[in-house]
């Protein structure tokens, strides 16, 4: 077994393989969210992954805001650019965080989660739209 180390409070987006770019378009991308009791700051470039649209606007940067404090921790999302992926759902999945989730706000809303189980471990995971702004998670 390898080891996978992560900065706390990063955020992993991760795709499935693609063997060229002009491979039928991803559905959904999943982010992992890693916990830290402070903030940290991740970001993701996506663009059309040929030719020269970049240079117009045609691309997207995700800048990924992470906070967390005591039974706390919210993710904030900004995009700029003009370029809209393909894919319509992120599945985003929260590591590490300390405390049972009791209840989980998106956009303000409150949401369900699904707990996974991992050894002595929770993974919370809950399904948002690709312009969401923010989640928390409150124990």
């Amino acid at each position: 077994q390898l080891p996978f180390f992560v900065r706390e409070g990063a955020v992993l987006p991760v795709y499935p393989p693609r063997q060229w770019t002009g491979e039928r378009p991803v559905d959904e991308l999943t982010l992992y969210v890693y916990y830290k009791n402070g903030k940290e700051t991740s970001r993701l470039y996506e663009d059309e992954g040929e030719g020269y649209g970049y240079e117009n606007g045609q691309y997207s940067l995700k800048t990924f805001e992470t906070q967390g404090q005591n039974n706390l921790f919210m993710l904030h999302q900004q995009k700029s650019g003009d370029w809209a992926p393909a894919y319509h759902t992120i599945k985003i999945y929260l590591v590490g965080f300390p405390a049972f989730v009791k209840t989980c706000l998106l956009d303000g809303e409150e949401i369900p989660i699904k707990e996974i189980r991992l050894r002595d471990r929770s993974l919370y995971t809950l399904n948002a739209a690709p312009g969401f702004t923010t989640v928390e998670w409150h124990a």
